[in-house]
């Protein structure tokens, strides 16, 4: 305890600068840690779509390019800022049924697969 407290003592901004880093560390460590085991779950690998789900969800759950389902939805390339729109959202502002569209990108997703990608 006293080293560190001399440590404090001589040098506080290495010692805030080490604590500032060893935060950061941790929360990337968290992260990478939460997202290796949420995606690692089969549940989580290619599911049927569902409303609540981004074109970006469906991509990295069925292991496509993002650029792929986007133009499958009918969407532009850019990227709009903010937060993604969910396949609701998509629906709603092309003026089609959630139902419709739903149907129409799992058999895309089907036909995908039965094209030979490769199975999970």
């Amino acid at each position: 305890m006293n080293v560190l407290r001399q440590l404090w003592r001589s040098h506080p901004l290495a010692c805030i600068g080490f604590l500032a880093g060893l935060s950061l560390t941790l929360v990337f460590l968290a992260r990478l840690a939460l997202f290796t085991f949420y995606w690692s779950d089969p549940a989580h690998r290619a599911p049927r779509p569902e409303g609540w789900m981004t074109p970006g969800y469906v991509a990295h759950s069925w292991q496509l390019p993002v650029e792929e389902v986007a133009a499958q939805l009918g969407l532009t390339p850019r990227r709009p800022k903010g937060k993604p729109p969910t396949l609701s959202e998509i629906a709603r502002a092309s003026g089609e049924d959630e139902a419709a569209l739903l149907a129409r990108l799992e058999a895309w997703l089907d036909s995908r697969r039965a094209e030979g990608m490769p199975e999970r």
